[in-house]
């Protein structure tokens, strides 16, 4: 039996995706480029910016890191 092709792309603002066989995997550089939220609260790595759909699956995705303001509340 002959193997499925790998498929593959990106997806939002900093999200690769690959599906091999069964597997979907998400990539995300955490030293890439931020975005601070509407809010301020938090810098934003990766977002899918909704859901989106990767092959027959809905994925909905946000990385995000705390602003230094919120880290020096504490």
């Amino acid at each position: 039996m002959a193997k499925a092709a790998a498929q593959a792309g990106s997806v939002g603002k900093n999200i690769e995706w690959k599906i091999v066989g069964n597997k979907l995997t998400l990539e995300v550089d955490l030293t890439g480029d931020t975005t601070e939220s509407k809010s301020g609260k938090t810098l934003i790595l990766a977002s899918s910016q909704g859901n989106k759909t990767i092959g027959d699956v809905h994925v909905g995705l946000n990385v995000y890191r705390y602003a230094s303001s919120k880290k020096e509340k504490k």
